[in-house]
């Protein structure tokens, strides 16, 4: 007689192509946490033209200025590289979306369309750097790279050989 398994291969109820339930809410949450930022971000930038001094209220709405908030925000969730890049589509266009509602709001006319396709050419480039930099496992790194190069150098492998002889 043989006896039946409640395993199954297939995926579990409440899982999409098998990925697990807490992924997935890791990734709605960072996907979350980026158009949020990158929508609050945006609509600071048109305000802030007017408040800051002249010379740098012009970097409040460049587009080095939302790169770099694109690349920080993104590197703050440390997704891989493929999310990172969707990532960066998203915060960019974000910014660009903030921007256009609070200058409506002020009353200034913007159209978002030549900085929403930068931001869709850009954004995949600017979100996947910022994942390769920091990495999900960049805060797990205990050493730099000198430190390690310096640990296998020969002389401190015979000492190390020494002492695990003891």
């Amino acid at each position: 007689m043989r006896s039946t398994s409640s395993t199954s291969t297939a995926p579990a109820a409440g899982r999409s192509g098998g990925t697990p339930r807490s992924s997935r809410s890791l990734v709605v949450r960072s996907g979350t946490i980026v158009l949020a930022a990158c929508l609050a971000a945006g609509a600071l930038t048109s305000w802030a033209q007017g408040l800051l001094p002249e010379a740098v209220n012009s970097f409040a709405n460049s587009v080095s200025g939302w790169t770099l908030v694109t690349a920080v925000v993104v590197g703050a969730v440390r997704p891989g590289l493929r999310l990172g890049a969707l990532w960066g589509v998203l915060g960019f266009v974000a910014l660009v979306l903030g921007y256009t509602a609070a200058s409506s709001a002020r009353g200034l006319a913007y159209d978002p369309t030549l900085w929403g396709a930068i931001g869709v050419a850009a954004g995949p480039v600017i979100g996947a750097a910022a994942a390769a930099i920091v990495g999900r496992d960049a805060l797990r790194r205990g050493r730099s790279e000198e430190h390690t190069s310096e640990l296998q150098s020969p002389m401190y492998l015979v000492c190390r050989l020494l002492l695990e002889k003891k």
